[in-house]
């Protein structure tokens, strides 16, 4: 159990990490049901490789991605934030122009 999460299953029956990030898979799921996203990728989570110069340096997956009025979001479920994550985070902005948004 990673920082005291608790794994939790959705309604789409998938187990999440903490009950954060199953709340939100849940919102996510539901927002898609009512037309207000599209797109929507959960599972499997999204994954993207963070190459500096030619040179593949990490990836990052995030936890959800989808289309909101033809926006593309990358979002995590962050109770807490390590010292990796924001290293990514930063990787993802300067590789991938994205900036990760944190669903709390």
């Amino acid at each position: 159990m990673k920082y005291r999460n608790q794994p939790t299953r959705c309604a789409e029956g998938v187990m999440h990490q903490s009950r954060l990030e199953c709340d939100w898979c849940n919102r996510l799921h539901a927002m898609q049901r009512g037309g207000a996203i599209c797109d929507l990728e959960a599972h499997p989570q999204p994954v993207y490789r963070l190459e500096v110069n030619g040179t593949h340096v990490c990836k990052y997956i995030a936890d959800f991605r989808w289309l909101e009025n033809g926006q593309e979001h990358v979002a995590d479920a962050k109770g807490f934030k390590t010292q990796v994550y924001e290293l990514k985070k930063r990787l993802m902005l300067a590789c991938h122009g994205i900036e990760i948004e944190e669903l709390r």
